[in-house]
């Protein structure tokens, strides 16, 4: 996907002023009335909040127009304090449920998820549209509920629950040509092709923006016409159509100027240079990248200025400036290392939250089953002495299934944790500090070339990393080809303390053979960090893969100090971690898969050596 893509925008009310859209407009904060198609500056924004807020201080009483202002100050402040934002939203729906005004309590809710929203709380946002929908059902208004089923098809996109976001979308875009409402009808269409351009079907998603493009500007609707141009041009170069897409890139330029968005004129203008590249013009392409870098600076886009920097990179690249090609990536690895940090950052609170949801709803079933057996029992008290053999093999069952029930809910916690444990620590902090000393090290020695082959080698581990911990198996081929990475990365900051041969069964396709990612990395940690690293001399790794019968069998092997002289220096702590997590991985494969999976650890007079069995997994 493009890294200047545009994302999804929400609908605005017609009796408040508008809450803020869900998505990426590129900072273009929507402060009147939809109809009037104006976009504010962050300066004006502040000046509505302001303005806002003085009309509120004159409006001391519990009433409907209080309401009104605190939502729409919340909406004012949200882009730049969603904490002060959800303050207001509270207190709007605190006065709303006194009143019992039915109105304010669905405006009030809506805002809350907006506020979640823009706290990357999705789980959260979730809930409250959803009971902001049950609230606003019940309402005369025509657009308040089109606008929560928008809302909530945006967040559903960005859970990339594809089909249920084009659900929501598809029942706004009826509600919007029902009502005749121009400007609901642009943001659905626009939000649905952004959607077939995710699913990587740009012909579709070229339709619907070529529909939305002639009625906002029908409408007059100047603030999404960039924003809609700029789709466009990615949806083309992702047919390789490159002429249409940089047409579409430089009326996004005009269009983005016009509106005094200079995020959206900072996107369009990285997208031309990135198709400059492709026809080696090196010129273009650093001068519009660096008027881009100028524009994202003024609006404080991190994310913005970390696709420039990147593409400064290719530029200097093809200049044969290697230095300058280098500290332009290092930026843009600085800047994309935040916003990363915080993406999974929320990926882990929501793997959290998914957790403790299973585990409270599968305790919360078994704690029921033990009511409903209490109160059975109560109910035919008076019977037990007629029907006194068959209760008890009544109760007998109950408890078996009781308990079985408890196993079950036991099991999926277990599983929920594993899989978060696996996610916290396949980004050993211990690496990634030492990898980034080496780096600094080389730099600092002016080892250009070294520092470069080294960064370049430690940000592909951490995106296989990354995108490996999102699935439950990957192929072997893959599994390898990470575990080389990380053993070529710590051959290198080790100052090639150790070789190592990897051995692997002919019998085995790895191309067609499943395994959990990252099942051996421990073990191979450990081998480096508690065995060879502490030998006096070079030591070597053996990584041997072979096939018996249904299982695969893996062994890791060093030659280094072993286990008992690691555990005179009190080093096994991590050791003993990362091996009862795999553990734990395993046990859940044999439970899941009917099989028998082991971990074996035989001590060597020099070294130590590991066999992980596996059932074995193809892919057909």
């Amino acid at each position: 996907m493009p890294d200047n893509r545009f994302t999804r925008t929400i609908v605005l009310p017609n009796d408040l002023i508008p809450e803020i859209p869900i998505g990426k407009l590129y900072g273009c904060i929507l402060a009147m009335l939809l109809a009037v198609g104006i976009c504010l500056s962050s300066k004006a924004q502040g000046q509505v909040a302001d303005s806002l807020l003085t009309l509120l201080k004159s409006n001391p009483a519990h009433d409907t127009m209080r309401v009104k202002l605190l939502v729409n100050i919340a909406n004012s402040v949200v882009w730049n304090d969603a904490a002060e934002a959800m303050v207001y939203a509270d207190q709007a729906l605190e006065i709303s449920r006194e009143l019992g005004w039915q109105r304010g309590i669905a405006s009030s809710l809506r805002q809350k998820g907006v506020t979640f929203y823009y706290m990357s709380d999705y789980l959260r946002a979730l809930d409250v549209f959803q009971e902001a929908l049950v609230a606003g059902e019940t309402l005369p208004e025509k657009n308040l509920v089109p606008s929560i089923y928008n809302n909530m098809a945006s967040i559903y996109a960005e859970l990339e629950q594809y089909d249920k976001a084009l659900e929501y979308y598809e029942a706004f875009l009826k509600s919007a040509r029902e009502t005749g409402q121009k400007a609901f009808e642009v943001i659905a269409l626009t939000n649905i092709g952004v959607l077939y351009n995710d699913l990587d079907q740009p012909g579709k998603g070229i339709d619907y923006l070529d529909k939305s493009l002639v009625l906002a500007r029908e409408a007059n609707l100047a603030n999404f016409v960039s924003a809609i141009l700029n789709n466009l041009a990615i949806a083309y170069e992702a047919k390789n159509d490159f002429a249409e897409a940089i047409g579409f890139y430089h009326q996004a330029v005009e269009a983005a100027k016009e509106a005094g968005n200079k995020n959206a004129q900072a996107s369009a203008l990285n997208g031309i240079s990135k198709l400059q590249l492709k026809q080696n013009d090196s010129a273009g392409a650093e001068a519009n990248s660096l008027e881009a870098l100028k524009l994202a600076r003024e609006v404080n886009s991190l994310e913005r200025q970390s696709d420039v920097w990147k593409t400064l990179s290719n530029v200097y690249e093809l200049k044969g400036a290697g230095n300058r090609a280098l500290d332009a990536y290092k930026r843009h690895i600085s800047l994309r290392d935040s916003v990363l940090s915080q993406e999974k950052k929320t990926e882990i609170t929501r793997k959290e939250m998914q957790f403790q949801m299973n585990k409270n709803q599968a305790v919360a079933e078994v704690e029921l089953k033990r009511e409903r057996l209490i109160r059975n029992v109560s109910v035919l008290g008076g019977m037990m002495l007629l029907l006194g053999s068959v209760l008890a093999y009544w109760m007998y069952k109950k408890r078996r299934d009781t308990l079985a029930m408890q196993q079950e809910a036991d099991f999926k916690a277990k599983v929920a944790e594993t899989e978060l444990k696996v996610l916290l620590s396949q980004m050993n902090p211990h690496f990634i500090f030492n990898s980034l000393n080496s780096i600094s090290d080389y730099i600092s020695k002016h080892d250009t070339e070294k520092a470069n082959h080294y960064l370049l080698k430690f940000s592909s581990l951490m995106r296989m990393t990354l995108e490996s911990s999102e699935r439950k198996e990957i192929s072997l081929e893959e599994d390898l080809k990470l575990i080389e990475t990380y053993l070529q990365i710590e051959s290198m900051r080790l100052n090639h303390k150790f070789t190592y041969e990897i051995k692997i069964d002919p019998a085995i396709d790895v191309s067609n053979t499943l395994i959990p990612p990252l099942i051996l990395q421990p073990f191979i940690e450990n081998s480096i960090w508690h065995g060879i690293s502490k030998k006096a001399g070079n030591g070597k790794i053996s990584l041997e893969i072979k096939r018996d019968g249904d299982f695969i069998v893996y062994s890791v092997e060093d030659d280094g100090i072993g286990r008992q002289n690691a555990a005179k220096e009190n080093k096994l702590h991590e050791h003993s971690m990362g091996t009862k997590i795999s553990q734990n991985r395993i046990s859940i494969i044999n439970k899941l898969k009917g099989a028998e999976g082991d971990i074996r650890m035989i001590d060597k007079p020099e070294g130590l050596r590991v066999e992980v069995k596996l059932p074995l997994e193809l892919v057909f």
